[in-house]
């Protein structure tokens, strides 16, 4: 007999059993109702199996009987007769138990549903993931929108040069000012301090009889007996806060402990640029009659005092705040330049001095002509270092190389265009002033490495006698050698000065007021009336060396209309917190590529993303970068995001051109890619393919730099 059968059995057998010893049921209901009973009882005691006595079982099936009419008693006093409260689990509803089914059934369908859309969705992603590796990747925001308190960190960070004073990054290995390494600047500061002590006229501060103990082992024997030297640069940046604004009733001037006539301010006026005295100078560039005026912004004179005496990374940051303020909307349209590259200088200096000044302050779109670039940023900071590169061209003939390193203003390009001049000298240098101010703006660091007096010409500051070393050393010495003559007489000297014509424009023969060609190739300047009549004795020489180097250190007309474009793009107030050095700080950015400030401050994505700098390809990623010489750094620093410089804070500064900040990346790329890194400089990041070896990557990356850097496709 199969098993279904001999179960069917036993529970017919079981149920006569039980109404056998019930005795008479009073109708089907009941039965069921003892048999639940009976069945759902202690285990060992259903059907009357257990350890009790007869007696004991009559009693229980007497009050189990007496319970069951008891029930039947109350159903029937009920007053709807189809209520099943009372009914037990097998006493169902037909109508009840379709409308479970039902309800059961939907749920299934909807649970079913949602089980196929996951698995839809999970073969879906690992299908993209494996057609293309960086699907991840492309969802997630390139662009970080990251405060700039937070980007570049506390101040509490940074180490103060003992020279100079600046508030140097902690990432800086040497006073991005004076260029004094952080070692000497820890080791020796009491020593450092006294010599830039020495360098403002004050005396020294005595030193420590017994220094620390940590310093004792920190310092070796040729350092405690090498005596400390100032370099010029550092003994001109000891000396840049000698002279202080002071509010006085003929309104803000210069005060300094400095009182000799060896210090000027160029005064911007409205119509031209005066050579004054520092001492009792203004020092405002907003001031009635200045050429600033018309430009002010409507920041409180305290404010800019405040924001004057704050440390350089606090400035930097109030700065980046009012230029978020007089920044227009980007409802307010784009400023547009549409250039050949074939003729960039000509193009950007035509659609950028066209520009009304409501206008320069607007965000800025450039587009080459001929080519599909769409810019984001790339595009643009390309063109500001092309065109940097292009107007500081000495074959241009505005600028022309100083001693320090940087560029000073070629003195043949002031000339009149009759006797030599640049026919287009002022258009040239308003255009550089608008050029600069809109790098500021824009927050694009240059590669413009002006001669000092220059930027404090621009901000109205002091000029002295040893900033003439910064434009020519040799003239500087050898006024001092003249000072220190007993009899110049003898030397032949008359008051004026010789100007070579370098400007391949007018090569007449006309003469001036002021200017005399003296022959094809020189022109004649006399720094007074009859000047060349004028011999130079022992009585006059102190005035031939003060007109002698303020003619050198000052040009009047070509800084007057650079400050024009300067004033045009940016308010002269804003500008008047910082001093020279912390100008060209901020517009040039660091001078050298940190790649450990690189490595340390760049993100990964795609197959990278997991292990960071620790996968294979990275490591050797880095590699590469360090084994190259410095000028190569800076063209692939060009190739990746569009400038070869890096901004004042370094690597964790970078910026799109909206000035939100925006880290280096390193992007995978398949291994079925071109094995050749693939740049996206609106976003600062590199694609770098999943090279098998270090040598694959070093050749991939010689090949890079032996491309030329510039130029777009929608690659």
């Amino acid at each position: 007999m199969r098993r279904s059968h001999l179960i069917v059995a036993l529970t017919l057998g079981a149920a006569g059993a039980a109404v056998r010893l019930r005795g008479a049921a009073p109708d089907g209901r009941e039965l069921r109702i003892f048999l639940n009973e009976r069945v759902a009882g202690p285990r060992g005691q259903r059907d009357g199996v257990g350890p009790d006595n007869k007696n004991a079982r009559a009693r229980r099936r007497a009050r189990q009987h007496l319970r069951a009419q008891k029930k039947e008693q109350r159903r029937l006093q009920e007053p709807d007769p189809e209520d099943d409260e009372y009914y037990h689990d097998d006493d169902f509803r037909y109508e009840d138990t379709v409308e479970d089914a039902r309800e059961a059934f939907i749920f299934f369908v909807v649970v079913a549903c949602f089980v196929c859309c996951c698995c839809g969705s999970c073969a879906a992603r690992r299908l993209a993931r494996r057609n293309y590796p960086h699907g991840r990747e492309l969802r997630r925001p390139l662009l970080d929108d990251t405060d700039a308190e937070v980007a570049l960190g506390s101040s509490g960070e940074d180490w103060p040069c003992p020279v100079c004073r600046h508030a140097n990054p902690p990432s800086r290995s040497c006073c991005d000012v004076c260029r004094l390494s952080r070692k000497d600047a820890l080791s020796r500061k009491d020593a450092y301090e006294n010599e830039a002590r020495r360098a403002n006229g004050l005396e020294a501060k005595k030193e420590p009889a017994s220094p620390s103990l940590a310093n004792f082992f920190s310092r070796s024997t040729d350092d405690e007996e090498a005596p400390v030297v100032l370099t010029p640069l550092q003994k001109r940046a000891a000396r840049r806060h000698r002279w202080r604004r002071a509010v006085e009733d003929d309104g803000i001037v210069w005060r300094g402990d400095d009182s000799s006539p060896a210090s000027v301010v160029l005064e911007l006026r409205k119509d031209n640029a005066v050579i004054v005295e520092a001492a009792g100078a203004t020092a405002d560039l907003v001031g009635e009659g200045s050429l600033g005026h018309e430009y002010a912004s409507r920041t409180k004179s305290e404010d800019l005092e405040r924001a004057s005496g704050l440390p350089f990374r606090e400035k930097y940051l109030w700065f980046e705040r009012e230029l978020d303020s007089i920044r227009s909307a980007p409802g307010d349209g784009y400023a547009r330049l549409d250039v050949r590259r074939d003729r960039l200088l000509e193009d950007s200096v035509q659609q950028l001095l066209a520009l009304e000044p409501k206008h320069l302050r607007r965000w800025m779109r450039v587009q080459f002509s001929d080519e599909p670039g769409i810019d984001v940023g790339g595009l643009e900071r390309e063109w500001f270092s092309l065109a940097c590169g292009a107007i500081l061209d000495q074959d241009v003939g505005v600028f022309a190389g100083a001693s320090d390193g940087g560029l000073k203003f070629d003195p043949s390009a002031s000339l009149p265009p009759d006797l030599g001049g640049h026919p287009r000298s002022r258009e040239l240098y308003e255009f550089f002033g608008r050029f600069i101010g809109k790098a500021l703006l824009e927050r694009v660091p240059l590669d413009a490495r002006l001669a000092a007096p220059i930027y404090a010409q621009l901000l109205g500051r002091v000029v002295a006698f040893e900033d003439l070393r910064c434009l020519d050393e040799d003239l500087a010495k050898n006024l001092r050698w003249l000072l220190d003559q007993k009899d110049v007489s003898e030397l032949g000297l008359d008051f004026s000065v010789s100007i070579a014509r370098r400007c391949p424009f007018g090569h007449g023969a006309s003469s001036s007021e002021e200017f005399v060609a003296a022959s094809q190739d020189v022109v004649i300047r006399e720094l007074i009336e009859n000047g060349r009549d004028t011999p130079v004795t022992n009585e006059n020489v102190q005035d031939y060396v003060r007109l002698l180097w303020r003619h050198h250190a000052c040009a009047n007309d070509a800084a007057w209309h650079l400050a024009r474009g300067l004033y045009a793009v940016l308010p002269p107030d804003l500008l008047s917190v910082f001093d020279a050095y912390e100008l060209e700080l901020l517009l040039c950015g660091a001078e050298d590529v940190d790649v450990d400030d690189w490595e340390k401050h760049t993100e990964y994505a795609g197959e990278y993303r997991r292990r960071g700098s620790n996968h294979p390809v990275v490591k050797w990623w880095w590699r590469a970068v360090r084994s190259l010489e410095p000028q190569d750094r800076a063209k692939l620093l060009q190739f990746c995001t569009g400038s070869a410089r890096v901004p004042s804070f370094g690597f964790r500064a970078l910026q799109r051109n909206d000035g939100r900040f925006q880290r280096f990346c390193v992007q995978s790329l398949p291994r079925t890619a071109p094995r050749f890194p693939r740049a996206h400089t609106c976003f600062n990041r590199v694609d770098l393919p999943l090279y098998a070896s270090y040598a694959e990557l070093a050749a991939g990356l010689r090949v890079v730099l032996a491309m030329e850097a510039t130029g777009f496709t929608m690659d």
